[in-house]
């Protein structure tokens, strides 16, 4: 999903700005996601080089958790706070692997391992023994240029590395994020059918007791193209996610409680292109990346956030934060 739209977003920036593709300005935030500890009080995120921070919502401390040459990206912290799941690049350069951290100690343990796959998008079952993440099984070359994953589907995996389980059988193009529900009886997850013109970004839920899973259908096909995407859930069920639905190319938040209304948050006032968002245990507040384009023409994120009725929204952090999150804290200090 965010292969897609990334490169859509860029094609018609550059076309409507005028803006050569090619600019020295190479910066970009593609390796950029976050997710907010069971608390709410502090951002774990990955930065545009690879590396991974936790950021102190009440102070704006930051604290460094990796520095490698390996890059890592998709990390989300555990139920009870204390350690995060991410991929990680694995060492023959090709693909990447899930890894936990213990944040106290900075123990790093690898849990799953391919050499003929790519791991991404890890997160924790509610009672912190289960990974559900989503794994390509294909290596080949992108149409625009370069080499990229496809044929991706939903595995789970305990954190011992026992009752490794394929869960879907899709072969999906891309997907778009996944979720627990809140009894931790099914995965949430939005696959991308780029091959199907009738599927958008349909948000599927599987049961996991047999693997079945049913696909919640968008209904009559709209002038949209992500009908649910980035999806995330708290401790009460309650869901948000990204859509177009209600304009095309105008990807704006949702909020959805349990059997209840759901709520389209306004924030394209943030940006056109919204992500990652991400709502607090307590049902509040939730955390989003807005985007901007850089003059390069590349898709840059900033931190904000919102309650979920959608008012208050405030910026926390410029791009500058995912960039170079040491040159962002010295501009703070001054």
């Amino acid at each position: 999903m965010r292969r897609f739209l990334a490169v859509l977003l860029l094609l018609l920036s550059a076309a409507l700005l005028g803006c050569p593709l090619a600019s020295p300005n190479t910066i970009e935030h593609g390796n950029v996601s976050f997710d907010v500890s069971p608390n709410g009080e502090t951002i774990v995120f990955s930065d545009a080089n690879g590396d991974l921070w936790l950021f102190a919502l009440l102070n704006d401390k930051l604290t460094r958790l990796t520095e490698s040459k390996e890059s890592e990206s998709w990390p989300s912290f555990s139920p009870d706070g204390k350690s995060v799941i991410f991929v990680k690049d694995n060492e023959n350069g090709q693909g990447m692997s899930v890894y936990q951290m213990i944040i106290d100690s900075r123990e790093m343990q690898q849990i799953t391992s391919s050499d003929q796959c790519s791991d991404s998008q890890p997160v924790f079952s509610p009672d912190g023994s289960t990974i559900a993440f989503s794994r390509s099984h294909l290596r080949r070359r992108y149409s625009m240029g370069g080499w990229t994953w496809d044929k991706w589907d939903v595995y789970t995996i305990r954190l011992d590395g026992s009752d490794f389980t394929r869960q879907t059988h899709g072969n999906h193009y891309e997907i778009g994020g996944l979720a627990f529900s809140a009894n931790a009886k099914h995965v949430y997850f939005t696959a991308d059918e780029i091959r199907n013109s009738d599927s958008k970004a349909t948000l599927f839920t599987i049961t996991l007791d047999d693997s079945s899973v049913a696909a919640t259908k968008p209904g009559k096909a709209g002038d949209y193209y992500a009908w649910c995407t980035d999806p995330h859930t708290n401790k009460k069920d309650e869901m948000v996610f990204i859509s177009d639905r209600n304009s095309p190319f105008q990807y704006d938040v949702v909020f959805a409680a349990p059997e209840g209304p759901q709520t389209t948050l306004g924030v394209t006032t943030v940006s056109q292109h919204n992500q990652n968002p991400v709502v607090t245990n307590d049902g509040r507040i939730l955390f989003l990346a807005g985007t901007a384009w850089n003059s390069g023409s590349r898709p840059i994120f900033s931190l904000w956030s919102v309650n979920v009725d959608g008012t208050a929204t405030k910026q926390l952090a410029g791009s500058a934060l995912f960039t170079n999150p040491l040159e962002w804290a010295r501009q703070q200090n001054h």
